[in-house]
């Protein structure tokens, strides 16, 4: 495997009890999903689809005629289809790179490269450039306008930048300064927005101009014993209280990954719907979720 699908590989193996427990998140997700499928179409597009944990396969399946399955982690789709008691040749699987950075052997010569810089003027060049190689990368190309609908499970705050945050380790491990590895960090995130803005144009090619985009994005993490969670929980099913419980917490703390993700869909789609999960991701570690509906027109 090469590095890139082989995080993401080992990231969808490290939890094999995540099916079972995401039961009741998955009929969640179906019930935001059924008002907006009022007929059968015919492709259907699922991006990030990793170990199809957080999808319910059968469900859509009574919607579409043909399902593409697309992810990084061509392993781990096979055995999430597996696990839902499909065959794998029930599905259209695609090992699907979203930012180039895999192709481009970006991860390969990181560490290396970082270390043989000076300046905080050298490190910023670097990484500037490295980012703009990709910032015009196409995916599925030949696949232009051909679903009716897409999918988009939460992919913003996995495009790469916890990869970096990985490669930093290295560096802290090697004793480098906290400043430098800063720096990096910080320079990384900021020129984050060019691959989610990329990766969005990708998905709008890829959409039919009469076709359905759910997009699904995690927000929040807390701990469930915060007291943080604890007004998520109360606030859950109502989707007023949950858009001004988000307006106060994005002015205290700022834009994340997964906030400009939905920010920067929503400048070239319509949003017609969306509404807020609970995600169980770990035993004692929830995602906040929202999810979006849109469309071109």
């Amino acid at each position: 495997m090469k590095l890139i699908e082989q995080f993401n590989h080992d990231i969808n193996q490290s939890d094999q009890t995540r099916y079972e427990r995401w039961s009741s998140y998955r009929t969640q997700i179906n019930s935001f999903f059924e008002p907006h499928l009022k007929e059968k179409k015919e492709n259907l597009l699922i991006v990030g689809a990793g170990h199809c944990d957080d999808i319910d396969l059968s469900f859509l399946k009574h919607y579409f005629e043909n399902i593409t399955l697309s992810d990084i982690d061509l392993k781990g789709m096979m055995q999430g289809i597996l696990n839902q008691g499909f065959a794998t040749d029930d599905f259209s699987l695609l090992q699907t790179d979203y930012t180039g950075f895999e192709s481009s052997g970006f991860f390969d010569t990181l560490v290396d490269d970082l270390i043989l810089l000076s300046s905080e003027k050298e490190i910023e060049t670097y990484l500037n450039n490295k980012f703009e190689l990709n910032s015009k990368y196409q995916f599925m190309d030949s696949n232009k306008g051909l679903y009716d609908a897409i999918i988009v499970l939460p992919i913003y705050t996995q495009l790469i930048y916890n990869q970096i945050l990985n490669a930093t380790l290295v560096l802290k491990e090697m004793e480098h300064s906290k400043d430098f590895i800063n720096l990096i960090q910080e320079l990384s995130l900021q020129n984050m927005t060019i691959i989610i803005d990329q990766f969005n144009q990708n998905i709008f090619k890829l959409l039919d101009d009469q076709g359905l985009l759910f997009v699904f994005s995690d927000i929040f993490q807390s701990q469930i014993d915060e007291s943080f969670y604890l007004q998520v929980e109360r606030h859950i099913h109502s989707k007023d209280l949950m858009d001004k419980l988000y307006t106060s917490y994005r002015d205290t703390h700022g834009y994340g990954l997964g906030d400009y993700g939905i920010y920067s869909i929503s400048s070239i789609l319509k949003s017609k719907d969306h509404q807020w999960f609970i995600w169980p991701f770990e035993k004692n570690l929830h995602m906040i979720v929202q999810a979006l509906y849109l469309t071109k027109k």
